[in-house]
Order: C-alpha cells, then sequence, then structure tokens
C-alpha cells in the first residue's frame, strides 16, 4: 500500500510541470454555471416531535365542563333529576266465600248412659273449609311480594248441634285449629300460634251453652309462609287454604248434665264457621319497578376543542378514562333500595361508535 501511493504521488508530482504549461491567462471563468444538481429516488427526513401537552393547546375557562382535578383532565356533568310520587294504588284482599263445616263426632269409649261413668268424651274433628284469600288488580309496579302490612281479623265459631238439650256446657281440651300461615297475630283469642304451620291451639276452651266464639286479630301476613302467590302478568294476589280442626276433645263432666237427662247422644254433629275480614293493605315490601322518566343529562361534548384535534384525520384515545356516577337514593332508609345503569356512546358529528357495555348499579 505504501509503495503504490508513493508511486502515485510522484506521479502527481511529475505530471504538474505538464497542466501548468496548458493554462490560459484568458480564459474567462465568470461563464460557467456552479449549479450542482444531485437526483435523488428515495430521501426520508426524520422529524422529531415532543410531547404535546393539553395544557399547550386547551384553555380552561371556570365555565367549561372540562376541568383540571389533582393534576388530571376531567369531564364534569352535574345535573339533578326528580322521579314523579310513587303512589301505588290501593290493595285489598277481599273477605272470602269459607263454606261451613258439619262434621259427625263419635262419643269415645264409655257409655252414654249417666250412672256408669262421671265423664264423657267426644271426638273432636272436623271436615276442611277451603278458601281462596283474593286481592282486587295490584299495580303493575309491583314485581313481587315478601310481606303485607295490614289489619285483619278472623272469627271462628265453634258449636255442637243440640246439645244444649241436654248439658248446660262442656270444655274443649287439646284443641288444634289448622287456620291460615303467616298471619303476624296480635291477638291470639289466648291460643298458641304458630306462623309457620298455622296452627293455632288451646288446652282448654271452656263453653257454657252449645257454642264458643274465637276472634283472631292480625297486623300482617307473610306472604311466602302463607303460601300466597302474585300473579304478575293478570296482577293479582290469591292466598289459598283450608281451616278446620285438627284434633280434640269435648269433655262432658257430670256437673255439666241437665237435670232429667238420663243419656247422652253417640253422635252428635260439630258445625264450624269462619270469617275471615278485607284486608286493607297499608305496607307491604317486596320489589317494585318504577321507570323514572326526564332523567337524561346534557351530553358531555367536546367541541371546543383546537383545530389540530378535531380534523377528522386526527382520532383521540382516552387512556385510562374514569367515569364518576353519584346517584342518590332517599328511600334506603326505608329499606327501599333502587337499580340504575348507564351507557355511553362516541359521536363524531352525527355517527355514533358502538356503545359501551351497560353498566349497573345498587343505590
Amino acid at each position: 500500500m505504501y509503495i503504490k501511493k508513493a508511486l502515485f504521488l510522484i506521479s502527481a508530482v511529475s505530471t504538474l510541470p505538464f497542466m501548468t504549461s496548458c493554462v490560459d491567462d484568458k480564459y474567462d471563468l465568470s461563464d460557467i454555471d456552479t449549479t450542482v444538481k444531485v437526483d435523488v429516488n428515495h430521501l426520508t427526513i426524520p422529524v422529531n416531535i415532543d410531547q404535546i401537552d393539553l395544557s399547550s393547546i386547551i384553555d380552561l375557562d371556570e365555565e367549561d365542563n372540562i376541568k383540571v382535578i389533582d393534576g388530571q383532565y376531567v369531564i364534569v356533568e352535574e345535573g339533578d333529576f326528580n322521579s314523579d310520587e310513587i303512589n301505588i294504588p290501593d290493595i285489598t284482599l277481599s273477605t272470602p266465600h269459607i263454606p261451613t263445616s258439619e262434621t259427625v263426632i263419635n262419643l269415645k269409649g264409655a257409655s252414654s248412659m249417666l250412672r256408669a261413668v262421671d265423664s264423657w268424651e267426644y271426638d273432636l274433628k272436623s271436615n276442611e273449609s277451603v278458601y281462596d284469600f283474593k286481592s282486587t288488580i295490584v299495580s303493575e309496579m309491583i314485581v313481587s311480594i315478601d310481606y303485607l302490612g295490614c289489619e285483619l281479623s278472623l272469627d271462628i265459631n265453634i258449636s255442637l248441634d243440640g246439645v244444649s238439650q241436654y248439658v248446660n256446657g262442656f270444655t274443649f281440651k287439646n284443641v288444634v285449629l289448622q287456620i291460615p300461615k303467616g298471619l303476624k297475630l296480635t291477638d291470639a283469642a289466648g291460643g298458641n300460634y304458630n306462623p309457620s304451620t298455622g296452627e293455632l291451639t288451646f288446652t282448654q276452651i271452656r263453653v257454657n251453652g252449645s257454642a264458643t266464639d274465637l276472634h283472631l286479630v292480625a297486623n300482617g301476613l307473610d306472604f311466602k309462609q302463607s303460601g300466597g302467590t302474585y300473579d304478575y302478568q293478570n296482577s293479582t294476589i290469591s292466598v289459598p287454604g283450608s281451616m278446620y280442626i285438627k284434633s280434640g276433645t269435648v269433655l262432658v263432666q257430670a256437673s255439666d248434665i241437665k237435670g232429667g237427662t238420663t243419656s247422652l247422644p253417640q253422635q252428635i254433629k260439630l258445625v264450624t264457621s269462619y270469617t275471615l275480614s278485607d284486608a286493607h293493605v297499608a305496607s307491604f315490601s317486596g320489589k317494585v319497578r318504577y321507570d323514572i322518566d326526564g332523567a337524561d343529562l346534557t351530553d358531555v361534548s367536546l367541541s371546543d376543542l383546537p383545530d389540530v384535534l378535531t380534523q377528522e384525520s386526527t382520532n383521540l384515545s382516552f387512556v385510562n378514562p374514569m367515569i364518576y356516577l353519584q346517584i342518590d337514593n332517599p328511600l334506603q332508609s326505608y329499606n327501599i333500595y333502587a337499580r340504575t345503569g348507564l351507557k355511553i356512546s362516541a359521536y363524531r358529528g352525527d355517527v355514533a361508535s358502538p356503545p359501551s357495555p351497560s353498566i349497573s348499579t345498587s343505590v
């Protein structure tokens, strides 16, 4: 390499006198075109653009719905709406027709002759009296029912037909009555009531004459316990059931026998009748579907953005958007809960993008 370079330099020096001898002092160089033209087929010029902050292109006013909170740009849209008064028409469970039950009961074991024994017993058991406690038309806003707050009464009459000619009175012992389930009794007429089974029990009931009346008072009905059904399509309530004497004993003692009586009948007719009063519903628990109209808030618009962000070729991507929805339920203290939700759609002009999945919450 060094040899060749040396030769090149020597050759260049040796030709220098020859080149010098060819210079024409009168040659005019001012007419020479000094423009340099370079043909380039593909040219890429890198352009580095620094990060653009929103603060450099958006001017915020106090009236704008775009705010800076904790260093974050947020869109604040506030609005209030009030629903109409929730008014559910009166509900009444009307007095059902309950047929009177007549049952023949038999003297137990002992002779009917008075001189043989000093007390007599009859089996106490009646046939069923079927009923269906139905309502007037129920508001379509009611979806389901768990409990009905209502004042109602139940009157039960139990009589032994024709015994007044034999006795002055008698005693019902260990009586078990089947009445509607789920009643919230405030007066059980001296008996013990089990709302889950509907059994009303008495250790004894003293009867003077041939009949007794039991007056029961309730101020509510557990709808689920009662076996009631709510037909949403037809907007009616039905509480079916049956009432009867499940078991017990009629005790006649010697002191109950009228003078001149020598024997008691082997069979007696037991007559039971039931009367359920109207039940005017004052309150209830369950689910209500109540649609609130006029709750649309003002659309959020980004129309005040600079031109550089509103061109058709400019797409804005919102990274990690957070939406806060605050709804107050004034009835929550009454254990009345509401469910609401929202969908978000983005528009460019009049063209909407597919809406977001529905977001729902309970309040």
